[in-house]
């Protein structure tokens, strides 16, 4: 309700005609988000954009989402190379579950853009041709975003890229 208000507000004082909600989630709360898409179209209604991690696209989220608005998802994917989402980005997915992710927001409709990282340690580039080839079939794919990995010291995925000899340690 506090987020549905704050949105009126911005629509009414700003003549607000689309919301883009940059948030890396919506809500991890199923509970929420049912709410927020029944809400959002009869006190708000505008169209809106938002971000969402493969896992939450697991069934009908993509269509309470269409239900409720939205025209464009922007997903993390990174990486189609399951091992290394698990093992360098710490992410449980699998590449199933990816799919099922694409598959979903076909099935209802939403542009979406994907978005990979590349340079991650351990990913080749037969995984980057792989990750084109599962996109590509995608219809309401509109841009697969691609982002080159920047390390920071002290960081895990960097800790991880030192010890396989991939950066030095000037590179840290």
């Amino acid at each position: 309700d506090v987020v549905l208000k704050e949105l009126k507000e911005m629509k009414q004082k700003y003549s607000l005609k689309y919301n883009d909600i940059k948030n890396n989630v919506l809500s991890g709360s199923k509970k929420w988000i049912n709410e927020f898409c029944e809400k959002y179209p009869k006190e708000v209604g505008l169209p809106f954009r938002i971000m969402v991690q493969p896992l939450q696209l697991q069934s009908d989220y993509a269509l309470k989402l269409k239900k409720a608005g939205c025209h464009h998802v922007q997903m993390g994917i990174e990486s189609f190379n399951s091992k290394v989402r698990k093992e360098v980005l710490l992410r449980d997915e699998t590449t199933e579950q990816v799919m099922t992710a694409l598959e979903k927001l076909d099935e209802a409709g939403i542009n979406f853009s994907a978005d990979l990282i590349l340079g991650l340690p351990g990913e080749t580039e037969e995984d980057l041709i792989y990750a084109l080839r599962m996109l590509s079939p995608c219809k309401h794919l509109i841009r697969a975003s691609i982002f080159w990995l920047q390390y920071s010291p002290k960081v895990f995925i960097t800790k991880q890229a030192l010890e396989k000899g991939i950066i030095g340690k000037e590179d840290e």
